[in-house]
This record gives C-alpha cells, sequence and structure tokens, in this order.
C-alpha cells in the first residue's frame, strides 16, 4: 500500500533531518550512478584535505587517485553534457515540471548555463585531470600506495618529505591538482542538485519485506530515496527499469548478516526526476 503525499521541492534526505532517520539514496540510470559517485567521493577528498594531520593528508592523496581515475573516464564529460542540455531543454519547455517555483526555476537554469559553459569552454589555464595521470611523482606514490604498507618513509622518502611540510603547503598542493575537476564538480552539483529538488515523497508500507511500484513513463526517474526510522533494523535493496521498481528488505544482525525481512512496515520513499 501506498499513496501520495503532497509534493515537496525538498529532499526527503533534507525533511526527515529532524527525525533523525536513515536515508538510502539509489541512482536509477549509469549516469546519475557515475555523478553520485563522484559527489560522495568529491565530498571525502573536501573532508581529508582540510585535516592538519598528516595522516589524514595520505587518506587524501589515496582519494585523489580514485577521482583521478573516475575524472578521466573517456564519456563522462559528454554525458554530463548531455545530461545538462536534456535538463535545461526539459525547464526551458512547456512540459516544464510543477514541482518548482520561478525563482527556483530561473536558479536552475543560470546553474546549468554555467556548469555547460565550464564543460564546454573551459579555463585555459586550468590544466585537465588526465595531466594527472602523466605527472611522474604521484604516479610514483600512486604504484607504492597499491602495495600494502608500501607509503612507508623508506620506500618514498620524497613522500615523506611532502608530508611535513606545513599544511598550507600541503592544503594549496592539493587545491592546484584538483583544479581541473572543477567544471566536472560544477556539472555534478547542478544535476544532483536539480534532480533531489524535483523529489515527490510517498508514504509506504512494505509487507512481507517487499514493495514494488510500475514507473510512470511521462517521467525519467532518476534517484530513489528510502527513509528509515534510526531504530529499523530493515537494510533495502533495490532494482529499478523503465517498467518497474523493486524493493526488498533484509534484516540486519549484530552479526552483519543480512536474511530477507518477512516484516510487514512503513516508510517513505522519495522519487526524483524530471
Amino acid at each position: 500500500m501506498c499513496y501520495l503525499l503532497p509534493h515537496s521541492p525538498t529532499a526527503v534526505s533534507d525533511t526527515m533531518t529532524a527525525s533523525q532517520s536513515i536515508i538510502y539514496e539509489f541512482p536509477c540510470t549509469e549516469k546519475i550512478r557515475m555523478c553520485m559517485r563522484l559527489e560522495r567521493t568529491m565530498s571525502r577528498m573536501r573532508y581529508f584535505m582540510e585535516q592538519q594531520d598528516e595522516r589524514a593528508a595520505m587518506v587524501a592523496m589515496d582519494i585523489l587517485f580514485e577521482l583521478i581515475d573516475l575524472t578521466t573516464r573517456p564519456d563522462l564529460r559528454k554525458d554530463l553534457i548531455q545530461e545538462l542540455q536534456r535538463m535545461k531543454q526539459k525547464l526551458s519547455g512547456s512540459d516544464c515540471p510543477a514541482c518548482f517555483d520561478a525563482p527556483q526555476h530561473e536558479l536552475f537554469l543560470a546553474q546549468i548555463d554555467l556548469a555547460l559553459s565550464a564543460l564546454l569552454d573551459p579555463d585555459p589555464t586550468m590544466r585537465s585531470p588526465q595531466s594527472l595521470r602523466d605527472n611522474d611523482w604521484l604516479s610514483t606514490v600512486r604504484t607504492r600506495s597499491q602495495i600494502p604498507g608500501g607509503c612507508c618513509g623508506f620506500d618514498l622518502p620524497s613522500l615523506q618529505f611532502w608530508l611535513s611540510r606545513p599544511f598550507e603547503v600541503r592544503h594549496e598542493q592539493f587545491r592546484k591538482w584538483l583544479r581541473g575537476m572543477t567544471p566536472i564538480k560544477l556539472a555534478i552539483d547542478c544535476i544532483l542538485d536539480v534532480l533531489r529538488s524535483s523529489v515527490a515523497v510517498q508514504h509506504c508500507e512494505a509487507k512481507a519485506g517487499n514493495f514494488n511500484l510500475p514507473v510512470p513513463g511521462a517521467i525519467n526517474w532518476a534517484i530513489v530515496q528510502i527513509a528509515l526510522p534510526p531504530e529499523s533494523t530493515h537494510i533495502p535493496e533495490v532494482s529499478v527499469n523503465k517498467f518497474m521498481l523493486w524493493i526488498h528488505f533484509l534484516d540486519s544482525s549484530e552479526r552483519m548478516k543480512t536474511p530477507p525481512s518477512r516484516d510487514d512496515f512503513e516508510f517513505d520513499l522519495g522519487i526524483c526526476g524530471i
């Protein structure tokens, strides 16, 4: 059983914050999956590069290598441009979703134009993420980091020297390395912001640990959000295609075993897409 609540432009993750619900997000397409991977990895990068401890700087270095792999995928920029152009066309057309008010609509169009401009006409002073692959020192550190315990001072004295530099020096170096990823970050932030702001919230009930919902053809579903109370022991697994959404819940335990749930219970479901 499920019924549609009045539409809210605020994501489930925002509306449920007060009750400290556990929020799960699942992408419905490969493009959005990649956006969410990058968003998460960039968030981790931002956190660890801001820490002054040299151990955190080493974690940030490992995350930088992840970002290099993610941002140098051959079709990434093309996919981001296509998604931004699709969103711009949708927001500019007569069938623009009614979930956005006028100021929000104009703001999103401006953000999309800014993100498209950054991707299509990049700052010539920015070095592309590919240039980081060609950095000999980073390549050496990366190779050693793939060996368990391989980044000791006796393995890489140059890394030990760099880690011993003042925080401000290391932080500025991270900023320089990441600068070429700015257009990608702008695009990802814009795409996910628009999608999450389009959320429609439903209050649903799982029966014997299962729930399914037909996918309406008029809406391009992009993100599924599931909110559960903090005391819940249910863990959702989601699969979706262009016809149907399936949610199967598992039961957690202290041993971290996850047998299928057989319970009936309520949860909030958010669908994001334009």
